[in-house]
């Protein structure tokens, strides 16, 4: 495939910069998985935390429970489906993630890259966590 050839040149010349450097290393306790989007209460508990701080856009601010589940699931209708990808605390003995979900974000996966839905953190329970802008 001369797509997929092309990204693997992309991901090789890839150079993070300092910025994201700084923010892997501050979350390197961190393991994250991506998986097809299933809604989830631990999910929107997070997801909920963002929108109680006031970072939400104004129509994302009164989003309830069934919402947001609408919001997710009608993502895994499309082809590809869209992923849901979560952190949690690295375990230290097997190295899974474990414990308290820290940050969730769900990504439209379209034909010609991805594209950010939305992504949440429990920044306020972990402040020095950041994401890249």
């Amino acid at each position: 495939m001369p797509g997929l050839r092309f990204g693997a040149r992309l991901t090789e010349a890839f150079q993070p910069t300092r910025s994201m450097r700084r923010i892997r290393d501050r979350n390197k306790d961190l393991i994250g998985e991506m998986r097809v989007a299933t809604p989830t209460s631990e999910q929107y508990s997070v997801f909920r935390s963002y929108l109680i701080r006031g970072i939400a856009t104004a129509g994302m601010a009164d989003m309830t429970v069934l919402d947001f589940a609408m919001m997710v699931e009608d993502s895994q209708r499309r082809d590809p489906p869209d992923r849901i990808s979560q952190a949690r605390p690295r375990h230290c003995h097997h190295g899974r993630g474990t414990g308290e979900l820290i940050a969730v974000a769900l990504t439209d996966v379209l034909s010609d890259g991805l594209s950010m839905v939305y992504s949440s953190s429990r920044r306020a329970k972990h402040p020095v966590r950041s994401a890249p802008s």
